[in-house]
């Protein structure tokens, strides 16, 4: 057989064998500070659903890198379609606090997510069906969520939502190292610039294929100036700009 028949054999059983791996060499774990991005996105009531606005918002987990390229964007792997009715039913309310919509449809938001990024997900080889999918893919979310609790890590170090009082990039950073027992990092945290004022907006952690903390290979902090970490919840904003989901 030649070399070139060889190579369309294995792609032909990649397309159908759901033991074929994804090459990725990380994930990027994206949470944002709801408070901030409701201050330029029009956030509504029926998107947010149970957000409170006292914790991070997940955005997402994405596979990223490869050998070749650290900054490889993985996407639209499967055709695996996002079923909500599919979720087991305690992981939905969980998601109807802590991962929600915002500015978009809750439901398209998720959709979007696991469409583009659930399915470069490496599951284990038992996890077969797309129901099994949607819940190892959310159901290690929300694992992730709680063993790197940012609101926690923070509030032990004495930083607190506030509309008055400033903070600054290395008190978020040392807060999450102290918590997370791991001072080699360094941690990705994002600001929006607002009417002249910062204020935190992301913070992402880049996590190795074991899910433990590594530095982020193609992303940088941009809280180089003293920002609020804002406690008021806006419900509208005056500037009704839509994001691209990513």
């Amino acid at each position: 057989m030649s070399k070139i028949n060889i190579i369309t054999v294995i792609l032909l059983i990649c397309l159908v064998s759901i033991e074929c791996k994804q090459d990725y060499t990380y994930y990027l774990f994206e949470r944002e500070w709801g408070n901030t991005i409701c201050k330029t996105r029009s956030c509504k009531p029926q998107y947010y659903l149970n957000y409170n606005g006292q914790d991070f918002n997940v955005h997402g987990l994405w596979a990223n890198g490869s050998v070749e390229n650290q900054c490889q964007y993985w996407q639209n792997c499967e055709d695996d379609d996002y079923v909500q009715s599919e979720l087991k039913s305690d992981l939905l309310n969980w998601m109807d606090e802590y991962y929600v919509g915002l500015y978009n449809d809750s439901e398209d938001f998720r959709a979007h997510e696991y469409e583009k990024h659930g399915t470069c997900y490496n599951y284990d080889s038992d996890v077969t069906t797309n129901a099994e999918k949607e819940n190892a893919f959310f159901g290690k979310i929300q694992d992730l969520t709680n063993q790197y609790d940012l609101v926690k890590a923070m509030n032990e170090y004495g930083i607190y939502a506030s509309d008055s009082k400033l903070y600054n990039q290395n008190d978020v950073m040392n807060a999450l190292a102290q918590s997370f027992n791991n001072y080699d990092v360094n941690f990705t945290i994002k600001c929006q610039k607002i009417q002249n004022k910062y204020y935190l907006s992301i913070i992402d952690l880049c996590l190795d294929l074991d899910f433990k903390l590594m530095d982020c290979p193609c992303t940088s902090s941009s809280c180089n100036s003293p920002f609020y970490i804002p406690a008021s919840f806006p419900t509208s904003s005056s500037n009704n700009i839509r994001k691209e989901i990513y």
